[in-house]
């Protein structure tokens, strides 16, 4: 087993820059800035390859803030060489930060770097910064093999990540994705020569952090072409164990799990317009194969922001993660003890709980031959809640 290695490229990007019209905070007496910006494009990987980051950056590329510790003082540049080297700033402390990209905005060609550094100002002193900026990002490379493409007659490879953004990996994709830390997934759409139809969800889920890049693959036969089963293996920063599903077509004709609401139209929102929500809210769940996992995503930043998670698989929750859920009333039956063919996820208690004006929740089941069901969403908006505090 490989043990991650470091990758290691900087480069020292010194902001020069002269009287700026940006000068109205001039005052009698302070000190000056002079930052420097270094670009460290280290990534955290399983193996030996080196990876295409994005390292030929300048100060121009890099926008630049300064906030007083009072907050008195918030200023922005878009560039870096716009910082004006020559002005005075008061007497204290401050927090420059650089940036390059946008976290939430993902993409196959969209690094985002990211770097902050304390200032102190002194009477007529020159206060020198050295902001190291490093990839904020997460990166995902998928690799197609030949016998996967040339076993099925059409696929479609795509990945969900934690900001619900899909991205597809085509033929002649080879440049990583560059994403928000988060919990991604796959879906693997196949089609087989005599017309067979699938999708299906690995119920291994990569938990992608800051500076790391995983790689997936995707196999048929591990290239041999025999009894076909789909191998889909991960590098060893998520597991060492591969996901194999079996290609027969009684398994790619069996039906996919299903996600029912009860109580409530998935195209509609729910409104809370009582203290007491009486009405059954609830999601029933059907997986002729058994459940393998029920995938639940939160958006509701209040309830978050109290413990609930974001996105958990409610078959698979850690102590604090069940104790959590259950204090704030979601209830869940055929998950937790003996989970087998059906399942019901009960919103009732919980929408008495939420303080979000808006908020959703939104489930996926997965079965155990990795088949997924259509995604259920609970739309929520809260009556109760005045927007205008």
């Amino acid at each position: 087993m490989k043990l991650p290695c470091w990758l290691f490229c900087t480069a020292a990007l010194t902001v020069v820059a002269g009287c700026s019209a940006d000068s109205d905070l001039v005052v009698d007496g302070g000190g000056t800035i002079t930052p420097t910006i270094s670009v460290d494009t280290g990534i955290v990987e399983a193996t030996d390859s080196r990876s295409s980051v994005k390292s030929q950056l300048t100060p121009a590329d890099f926008s630049l803030t300064l906030v007083s510790a009072s907050g008195a003082i918030n200023r922005s540049w878009d560039k870096a060489t716009d910082f004006p080297t020559s002005e005075l700033w008061p007497i204290g402390e401050y927090t420059l930060a650089a940036r390059y990209g946008d976290i939430n905005n993902e993409g196959f060609d969209a690094p985002c770097y990211a770097g902050q550094a304390q200032v102190a100002v002194t009477e007529g002193g020159v206060a020198t910064p050295a902001i190291t900026c490093t990839l904020s990002n997460s990166m995902l490379s998928v690799n197609i093999s030949e016998a996967f493409r040339g076993f099925f007659t059409a696929y479609a490879v795509k990945v969900v990540t934690s900001l619900d953004h899909n991205f597809e990996y085509r033929n002649d994709e080879a440049a990583p994705l560059y994403v928000k830390p988060g919990t991604l997934s796959l879906v693997i759409d196949v089609t087989k020569p005599n017309g067979a139809h699938a999708s299906f969800t690995p119920s291994t889920p990569i938990v992608a952090e800051a500076r790391h890049h995983y790689r997936v693959n995707l196999d048929v036969n591990s290239g041999e072409m025999g009894q076909a089963t789909l191998v889909v293996s991960f590098d060893n920063t998520v597991t060492t164990e591969d996901v194999v599903i079996d290609l027969s077509d009684e398994l790619m004709n069996s039906p996919a799990p299903e996600i029912f609401a009860v109580g409530f139209d998935s195209n509609e929102t729910f409104l809370i317009q009582h203290e007491d929500v009486s009405d059954k809210i609830e999601m029933l769940v059907e997986a002729r194969a058994g459940l393998s996992s029920l995938i639940l995503k939160v958006d509701a930043p209040a309830l978050v922001a109290k413990g609930f998670p974001a996105e958990c698989n409610l078959m698979r929750l850690t102590p604090d993660q069940k104790a959590t859920i259950q204090q704030y009333g979601l209830e869940c039956e055929g998950v937790w003890n003996k989970a087998d063919r059906f399942a019901v996820v009960k919103f009732t208690k919980l929408l008495g709980n939420i303080t979000d004006h808006q908020s959703s929740f939104t489930l996926t089941a997965i079965d155990k031959y990795s088949k997924s069901s259509n995604t259920m969403t609970l739309s929520v908006q809260n009556l109760l809640v005045n927007t205008n505090l």
